[in-house]
């Protein structure tokens, strides 16, 4: 609740300095225009209605004459301000020399993102003010000191349990409740999957623990994408696959035909033609030093390591490679 009432206090600024400069307001994002609505029921804010713009007239006002206060100072996914970024807005675009300030410092775990946003904004061609480049302009996105007391003093709870930021985050936020009276067995700091229990009694106490871990949703499944799918995709992001389609007599065991290569997301056939020429000799070296072919798995593995010893020496690159043998 803190926090919320920070970001009203920061909303009445922003309205207000942009008043005070002849500027139109108009607010983006479902949360602001939720956030704005119940602090106008409860008397918190006045919007002066004469001022504030639809976002659908934005477009049509003249440059320089607007104010947009949009959520997503935090990257995050679906926001306004990313989806302004990524163009995915009908009503409003980021034109060169538009203005955008982060009024919020990163959060722990945030920073990559917000950062990367900021790369984004700037490509498009809007001068972008921060708190890592302006000395005189920090302000944080969570409730400071004094504003989490005032919390625990108006709602008196009778247990605590920090849920926000880090360990180190929730471990401060209990030390600062011990400071004001609460006992140890009133603060209860939860791990990934530790559960808390409470009595009929009202009693709190940590229940027994819950496996947690990352789940995975791909398409129609649910977890049964793992580390080693995950790993392989990974590879065949980053250096293709290079497939090796090999023909052995069945009952000689003898090579038939020269292996036959197919390279996707490896390298373009047509115009690395020595490349896999060469490849194809060296899988042919090692089959003719093997012999007669009776072991299919060892066939395979040895064609991989031979492959994978060479394409590194060539390309410095190691694709996925995979074995095909085929008998006739």
């Amino acid at each position: 609740m803190t926090t919320q009432s920070s970001n009203i206090s920061r909303i009445k600024q922003a309205i207000d300095v942009s008043i005070a400069n002849g500027r139109l307001v108009c607010l983006m994002g479902r949360s602001i225009e939720k956030n704005t609505r119940v602090a106008e029921k409860l008397g918190y804010l006045q919007l002066p209605r004469t001022q504030m713009v639809p976002v659908e007239e934005v477009e049509k006002l003249p440059e320089g004459s607007v104010t947009l206060i949009v959520t997503g100072s935090q990257a995050q996914d679906g926001s306004a301000l990313s989806r302004l970024a990524h163009k995915d807005n009908k009503f409003v675009k980021i034109h060169p020399r538009d203005r955008v300030v982060f009024s919020a410092d990163p959060i722990p775990g945030y920073e990559d993102a917000v950062h990367a946003l900021i790369d984004t904004l700037s490509m498009m061609g809007a001068e972008v003010s921060y708190s890592d480049i302006l000395d005189d302009l920090h302000v944080s996105g969570h409730a400071a000191e004094s504003e989490l007391r005032l919390m625990i003093g108006l709602t008196k709870p009778k247990y605590i349990i920090p849920i926000g930021g880090t360990f180190r985050h929730m471990k401060k936020y209990k030390e600062l409740a011990m400071e004001m009276g609460y006992q140890e067995k009133q603060l209860l700091l939860l791990e990934d999957g530790q559960g808390i229990e409470f009595s009929s009694r009202q009693k709190a106490s940590f229940a027994p623990r819950i496996p947690a871990k990352n789940i995975f949703v791909d398409g129609l499944g649910v977890g049964d994408v793992g580390n080693v799918v995950l790993r392989d995709r990974q590879v065949l992001a980053d250096d293709g696959i290079l497939i090796v389609v090999v023909t052995i007599e069945r009952a000689t065991g003898e090579l038939v035909v020269e292996p036959d290569l197919i390279s996707r997301g490896f390298v373009y056939e047509k115009q690395n033609i020595n490349l896999l020429d060469n490849a194809r000799k060296v899988v042919k070296e090692s089959l003719a030093h093997q012999g007669r072919i009776t072991d299919w798995h060892f066939t395979r593995r040895r064609m991989q390591e031979v492959l994978e010893t060479y394409l590194w020496e060539q390309t410095h690159r190691r694709p996925m490679i995979l074995p095909v043998i085929v008998e006739v």
